[in-house]
């Protein structure tokens, strides 16, 4: 039995080759990674690896901008790798520290997204949108709500 991202059971494998005889290969997840602007990048990363890790061990970054040298490290106290995620990621609801995170500016609750720190590659990965920088201002109901009352 080995270790992967959700506990312990055997890993994928991919489909036997009849061809030879030996253990077979476990399969590794594929993510594309999608940045506004730029082509998607397919990687295949090991199980179980955390997803900013998997993207900075390629030459890509989670974060916009100056965040790319300045940032918490992986701690998840800064939100600047946040991403939008969709397919095999663990944990599913996201840790106590990417909740808290992501409910100061410029994140809110509502955009579902994910602290690329936090989560890690399951499965047969999925794919992740890294959007431009977020504004930081209120959000707009509130800007015509604060225009109205005065």
């Amino acid at each position: 039995m080995a270790l992967n991202c959700r506990g312990w059971f055997p890993p994928r494998t991919r489909a036997l080759d009849l061809g030879r005889r030996g253990p077979q290969t476990p399969a590794m997840p594929r993510i594309v990674f999608e940045r506004a602007g730029e082509p998607p990048r397919e990687l295949e990363v090991e199980e179980g690896e955390t997803l900013r890790d998997a993207l900075r061990a390629r030459g890509l970054s989670p974060h916009n901008g100056r965040a790319r040298w300045v940032n918490c490290r992986g701690l998840g106290s800064c939100g600047t790798c946040a991403v939008e995620v969709e397919g095999d990621f663990a944990p599913e609801e996201g840790t106590a520290m990417e909740r808290w995170r992501l409910r100061f500016p410029p994140h809110r609750p509502e955009r579902g997204l994910r602290l690329a720190c936090q989560l890690k590659v399951c499965g047969a990965g999925g794919r992740v949108r890294k959007q431009p920088r977020l504004p930081t201002g209120p959000a707009p109901a509130q800007l015509r709500l604060a225009t109205r009352t005065q």
